[in-house]
């Protein structure tokens, strides 16, 4: 049934459409979560803002994907998309690498922590709390090459 209503709903994803924007947000964000790459991508071309927050959880479909274990979706959104990888999320404030790390999804956490090593330079804009946080999460969880490329980008933990 799933499957029928989500194939129904792309097949009426079209601009002219009057389709609730929020209903497509919650959609695509529950595509990205289920792994279906193709829905996500169709959302996306139909204006679909890769920011853009669920409903329920306030996740981004960034965020879904990760919880899901989907890396396939994970690096298409990262890397064809563009989705930041520090947005924080509306519950919580975590980002889709601690939400990874908390459902212990270890191919995306190593996924998006290598993405945000590759970021943290100091002339970047992203912002410092965040990255602490992350920093901490990873000292927790024993990723150690994690806390020492943070401190050598700069990262302060006083």
């Amino acid at each position: 049934v799933t499957k029928y209503l989500a194939a129904r709903l792309r097949k009426e994803m079209t601009p002219n459409k009057d389709v609730e924007q929020q209903s497509l947000i919650n959609e695509m964000c529950q595509a990205a979560e289920d792994g279906d790459l193709e829905f996500v991508k169709q959302a996306l071309k139909k204006g679909v803002h890769v920011e853009a927050v669920s409903s329920s959880y306030k996740h981004t479909p960034l965020m879904h994907a990760a919880v899901g274990n989907q890396l396939e979706i994970v690096r298409y959104l990262v890397e064809h998309a563009k989705a930041n990888i520090s947005t924080k999320e509306g519950k919580n404030g975590s980002t889709a690498l601690g939400l990874a790390r908390g459902m212990l999804n270890s191919n995306v956490t190593k996924y998006l922590a290598a993405r945000l090593r590759k970021e943290m330079t100091p002339n970047k804009d992203v912002e410092q709390q965040s990255l602490i946080n992350e920093m901490c999460q990873a000292a927790e969880d024993g990723d150690l090459e994690f806390v020492k490329q943070a401190l050598k980008k700069g990262v302060h933990v006083e």
